[in-house]
C-alpha cells in the first residue's frame, strides 16, 4: 500500500508551471527521475543577483553591438537554484517547431541526393523506398512523440536510450546521432560547391574553396542569435523551400502535359528506356539509404522539445503536421521527376563525374526555355543548403549538452551563454565545418565527399530512429510494470502503440542486412572492397562506440549489464502546467472518441486526413 502511495505521488499531477527539466546524473551513468521547476522558483531564480542584472541592462544601454555580442558570450547567470545547472531557454513556439522540422527534413537529400537514386533504380523503385521508409518514419515519429511529451528533456535520445535500454548503448547512439549532424555540416558545404557548378561564369571565377568559405562563414554568423532567431530562420528558410518546390511541383506538371515546353513529355521516360534500371535491385536498396536520409529531420521536433513553450500540446501537433507534409511533398515531387527526368540521364549524379546540373530538379526543367527557372530552382537548392547546415549546428550542440549533463562527454561542453546558447558545443559543431575543404583535393572531390557522407549518415539515422522505437518499447513495459495507466497519465498516446514500433525496428533490421548484401556482392564484383566499408561504416561506428564504453565502464566500474531492468526505472512523467490543462486534455480525449464513435466512417476517414494533412493549418 506504500508503495502505491509513494507511485501515486511520483505521477500525481502538479500545481507548479512547467518551466525546466533537468537531468541528474550520477558517477559514469544516470538517475532515471527527472526534476520540474516551479515558477515561483524560476521567480526567485531570476532575482538572485541583482546587481548582474543592472550591470547586464547598463551594457544594453550604453555599448554598441560589439560589445553587447560579446559580452552575451558570458556564462549565463540564470541558474537551478537546487542544481546549480544552467538550462537552455524555452523560446519556440509551436509554429517554430514544425518550421524546424520541416526544414531540416527538405534538403539536399530530396533536392541533390535522389539524382543518384533515379539513375541506380530507375523511378518505380524510387516511389517505392520512399513509400517503405515513410511508413517507418511514420512509425518512429509518433513513438517519439509519446516519449518526448512525457519526458521533454534536452538530448532526448540519449535519455530514453539510457533508462529504458542500456547505458552504453545510450551513449553509442547519442555520440552516433551528434557524428551524424556533424558530419551533415561539411557534407552541406560540399553540396553548395557542387550546386554552384551549374553557373559556368561562377565556377570559373570563384572557386571550390571561396564557395565553401562563403557558405560556412553565413552559417557561423546566424547561430550567433539566440534559439529564437534560429527559430525564425529556420521559418523563412522553410517557405522560402516550400514556395520553390510548390513552383517546381506547379511547372513540372504543366511541361508534362505540354502546356508549357516544346510537347507533352507525358509518360514518355516511363516507356523508354523504362520505369526500373537494369541495376534496379541493387539501387532499390541505395534508395532506402537515400530515402532515410532524406528524410532526417522529422526528430527535430524531439530535440526541441525542452526549448518548447508548450511542448505537451505542440509536440504531437507539430510531428503529425510535419510528417504527412514532408511524405506528400516528397512523393509528389519524385513522381513528377520520373515523369520529366530519364534514369539514364547522363547529367544525374551518379551518370556523370563533373558534378554538374547536379539536381534533378533542375534537370527536370531544363525543357522549359526560360532559363532563369532552372536558375530560380539552384537558388533553391542553395536556401536548403543554408537551412540544413543551420540545423546540422543546432543539433549537434543540444546533443553533446544532453551528453555532459549525463556525464558522457565532457563538461565543459555544458557551458550556457547569456542568450542561452550552448556556446562550446555550438564551437565545437561549428569545427567540423572545415572537413569540406577536403573536396578541393580533386576534380570531382565535392561530389565523392557527398556521397561518402551521405552513406554514412543514411545507415546512422536508421540506427538511431530504432533505437528511439526500441526505448518506446521499453517505456511501456514501465508504464505496464508499475501498472499505470496510459490514458490517465500520458499526455500524448500513439495509436500505433507497441505494434508500430516492432515494425519499425523490423524495417530497420532488414534494410541494414540488405545493405550489407548489396555491398558485398558490389565489392566483389568491381574489386573494390573498400565500398563495403563505406556503405556500413555508420553501422561500425555505432558499434565501436558501444562496444568501448562496456569495456570502459567494466574495467572502470567493474560492472557488467547487458540491458537496463525495466523494474529498477523510477519514472516520474512531466505533467501539464496545470490541473484545468491536464482535465482539458483528458476531456479532449474522450470527446475525440466519442465523436468519432458517432460519425460515419466516411467522415472520420475525411476529418483524419484533413487533420493530418494540414489543411486548416497555417504554414
Amino acid at each position: 500500500m506504500q508503495g502505491e502511495t509513494s507511485r501515486a505521488d511520483d505521477f500525481a499531477p502538479s500545481s507548479k508551471s512547467y518551466t525546466s527539466a533537468t537531468v541528474h546524473s550520477k558517477e559514469y551513468g544516470l538517475s532515471s527521475d527527472i526534476s520540474f521547476q516551479s515558477a515561483k522558483e524560476s521567480e526567485h531564480r531570476l532575482s538572485t543577483d541583482v546587481s548582474v542584472q543592472r550591470t547586464t541592462h547598463e551594457i544594453k544601454k550604453t555599448s554598441g553591438p560589439l560589445v553587447r555580442l560579446i559580452h552575451s558570450f558570458k556564462r549565463s547567470e540564470d541558474t537551478d537554484p537546487e542544481t546549480g545547472e544552467i538550462s537552455l531557454g524555452n523560446d519556440l513556439s509551436g509554429f517554430s517547431l514544425q518550421m524546424i522540422a520541416l526544414g531540416a527534413s527538405v534538403g539536399t537529400g530530396l533536392l541533390v541526393g535522389t539524382g543518384s537514386s533515379l539513375a541506380e533504380s530507375g523511378v518505380l523503385p524510387l516511389l517505392l523506398g520512399f513509400m517503405v521508409i515513410a511508413s517507418f518514419i511514420y512509425c518512429m515519429t509518433q513513438a517519439l512523440a509519446e516519449l518526448a511529451v512525457a519526458l521533454p528533456v534536452p538530448g532526448s535520445f540519449t535519455l530514453y536510450a539510457c533508462m529504458f535500454v542500456d547505458k552504453s548503448w545510450g551513449f553509442a547512439v547519442g555520440w552516433n546521432y551528434c557524428l551524424q549532424w556533424l558530419i551533415l555540416l561539411p557534407m552541406e558545404l560540399a553540396a553548395a560547391a557542387m550546386t554552384m557548378h551549374y553557373w559556368p561564369q561562377v565556377a570559373s571565377k570563384v572557386s571550390d574553396a571561396q564557395i565553401i568559405t562563403y557558405f560556412y562563414l553565413t552559417i557561423i554568423a546566424m547561430n550567433l542569435f539566440s534559439v529564437k532567431y534560429y527559430g525564425y530562420f529556420e521559418a523563412g528558410f522553410s517557405i522560402l523551400k516550400l514556395v520553390f518546390i510548390m513552383l517546381f511541383l506547379a511547372l513540372g506538371f504543366l511541361l508534362a502535359v505540354g502546356l508549357i515546353g516544346d510537347s507533352p513529355v507525358g509518360f514518355r521516360y516511363w516507356k523508354s528506356p523504362g520505369v526500373v534500371s537494369k541495376t534496379y535491385v541493387d539501387g532499390f536498396i541505395g534508395v532506402i539509404i537515400t530515402a532515410a536520409f532524406s528524410y532526417t529531420g522529422s526528430e527535430m521536433v524531439g530535440i526541441s522539445a525542452s526549448e518548447s513553450k508548450h511542448p505537451e500540446k505542440d509536440v504531437p501537433d507539430s510531428i503529425k503536421k510535419v510528417f504527412w507534409r514532408v511524405s506528400m511533398l516528397y512523393l509528389v515531387s519524385l513522381f513528377l521527376l520520373g515523369l520529366l527526368v530519364p534514369y539514364n540521364s547522363p547529367e544525374l549524379v551518379g551518370n556523370s563525374s563533373a558534378g554538374a546540373n547536379a539536381s534533378p530538379f533542375v534537370i527536370a526543367l531544363s525543357g522549359i526555355k526560360v532559363s532563369a527557372i532552372a536558375d530560380i530552382m539552384n537558388v533553391a537548392i542553395l536556401v536548403s543548403i543554408f537551412s540544413v547546415g543551420n540545423s546540422s549546428i543546432y543539433a549537434s550542440s543540444r546533443t553533446l549538452v544532453a551528453l555532459a549533463e549525463i556525464e558522457q562527454a565532457p563538461s565543459f561542453l555544458k557551458y550556457i551563454d547569456k542568450k542561452k546558447r550552448p556556446l562550446i558545443a555550438s564551437i565545437c559543431a561549428v569545427s567540423t565545418g572545415s572537413l569540406a575543404y577536403i573536396s578541393i583535393l580533386s576534380p570531382s572531390g565535392a561530389e565523392t565527399l557527398f556521397l561518402w557522407l551521405m552513406a554514412l549518415s543514411g545507415i546512422s539515422v536508421i540506427s538511431t530512429y530504432a533505437t528511439i522505437m526500441l526505448s518506446h518499447i521499453r517505456f511501456r513495459k514501465v508504464l505496464a510494470l508499475n501498472d499505470i495507466s496510459l490514458v490517465e497519465e500520458l499526455p500524448y498516446i500513439t495509436p500505433l502503440g507497441t505494434a508500430g514500433s516492432w515494425y519499425g525496428i523490423a524495417v530497420a533490421m532488414l534494410v541494414f542486412c540488405l545493405q550489407v548484401f548489396v555491398s558485398c556482392k558490389a565489392s566483389i564484383q568491381h574489386t573494390d572492397y573498400f565500398k563495403i566499408y563505406q556503405d556500413i561504416s555508420g553501422f561500425l561506428v555505432i558499434n565501436l562506440f558501444y562496444v568501448g564504453h562496456k569495456i570502459f565502464t567494466y574495467v572502470k566500474h567493474n560492472e557488467f549489464e547487458y540491458m537496463v531492468d525495466c523494474k529498477n526505472v523510477n519514472i516520474k512523467i512531466g505533467r501539464f502546467a496545470n490541473e484545468s490543462s491536464r482535465r482539458k486534455n483528458k476531456l479532449d480525449i474522450v470527446q475525440n472518441k466519442t465523436q468519432c464513435g458517432r460519425k460515419p466512417w466516411y467522415i472520420s476517414i475525411r476529418d483524419y486526413i484533413r487533420d493530418n494533412l494540414g489543411s486548416k493549418a497555417n504554414f
